[in-house]
């Protein structure tokens, strides 16, 4: 899940929790798991749940659960297929 860079963009974590989500057991996960799984801070964890709940990437179910939808999956699946693009800052050899 976590790339080798130092610093993750907002796609990735946002793919990182998606990925968590849907894994093999297929159960809803708590979202104490989600936050320290994916690497989050309580701070960070709310507003990336914010933003998959407003994009109907996941359901959370009355005990606060989170559930991957078919629509974050499809996103999830979008995500993967983006090839990586490396690119040369200036002064970089």
């Amino acid at each position: 899940m976590a790339t080798d860079n130092a610093y993750r963009s907002r796609q990735q974590i946002v793919a990182d929790i998606l990925e968590f989500l849907q894994s093999k057991d297929k159960k809803p996960k708590k979202p104490t798991h989600v936050l320290y799984r994916c690497n989050l801070s309580s701070e960070n964890w709310g507003n990336y749940k914010k933003v998959i709940l407003e994009n109907k990437f996941a359901v959370e179910n009355d005990y606060h659960e989170l559930e991957i939808t078919s629509k974050g999956s499809q996103w999830l699946q979008k995500f993967r297929n983006v090839p990586e693009v490396d690119f040369v800052v200036e002064g970089d050899k």
